[in-house]
């Protein structure tokens, strides 16, 4: 079993096909074609390899706070904290800027996009993926007495009173920001953004986060239905520009 927060969950998180890596690389496809591409917490480069490979980029950066040994070829890896450093490019230098899976993830979530802001192109525009507190199942969850999914009260026991969760699950470590669409929205307006577009998204592998007792199926279902309505998705993703 890997070790919770350890250097071999993250890798392990970042590698796993998930859902969510085909459907930001599409989003990404459908409102940016070229430019210097950014992606803020690449974890291993293996989302970002894919982004830069469906739109053919050529100048592509990868940031993140764990030291990475290695990544993919022509992907250029800066090992920085957001929260205390600024990434050493020039103002407006980026058109395309992820922020996948990120967010929920920083204590200072002004600086985060203050440093977006800076770094954004006139004509750039930004991705923002992030579990929702707001999701049909955490609403239901909270209203059970249990805990909404994409919170955690322990870095060791992530299924502490969750509903149906595996035991052992690793997937919210970390998390101190966690929003909803409304919250998400409003703090990119405050931070001098305007929103372009918004998606839910399903949760994707759900063999992996709940117990195989409970009918995946079904649940799979419903939470593809949800995902049509974003405010009740398990999943947001936010596309937005600097405000004009």
């Amino acid at each position: 079993m890997r070790e919770v927060g350890s250097l071999e969950t993250w890798i392990h998180e970042w590698t796993y096909p998930q859902l969510r890596h085909e459907k930001i690389v599409d989003l990404i496809s459908r409102f940016c074609s070229e430019g210097p591409f950014l992606d803020i917490g690449c974890g291993n480069g293996f989302l970002t390899k894919k982004i830069m490979d469906r739109l053919g980029l050529v100048d592509v950066w990868g940031v993140d706070s764990y030291p990475v040994e290695e990544v993919p070829e022509k992907i250029q890896f800066l090992w920085r904290d957001v929260e205390k450093e600024h990434i050493p490019h020039a103002t407006g230098y980026f058109r395309i800027i992820h922020c996948g899976e990120v967010i929920e993830h920083v204590k200072d979530t002004d600086i985060l996009l203050e440093e977006v802001h800076r770094l954004m192109s006139g004509d750039g525009v930004g991705f923002v993926t992030t579990p929702n507190l707001g999701s049909w199942a955490s609403r239901i969850a909270l209203l059970l007495g249990y805990q909404p999914y994409c919170t955690s009260v322990s870095l060791h026991n992530e299924t502490a009173g969750k509903l149906g969760m595996n035991e052992g699950f690793h997937g919210q470590w970390a998390h101190i920001r966690n929003f909803t669409l409304r919250a998400l929205k409003d703090l990119l307006r405050f931070n001098d953004f305007e929103i372009i577009h918004v998606e839910g998204w399903p949760i994707g592998t759900l063999d992996v986060h709940f117990d195989r007792g409970i009918t995946l199926k079904s649940i799979g279902v419903v939470d593809s239905l949800f995902s049509k309505v974003p405010s009740l998705a398990s999943r947001l993703a936010v596309v937005f520009r600097k405000r004009r």
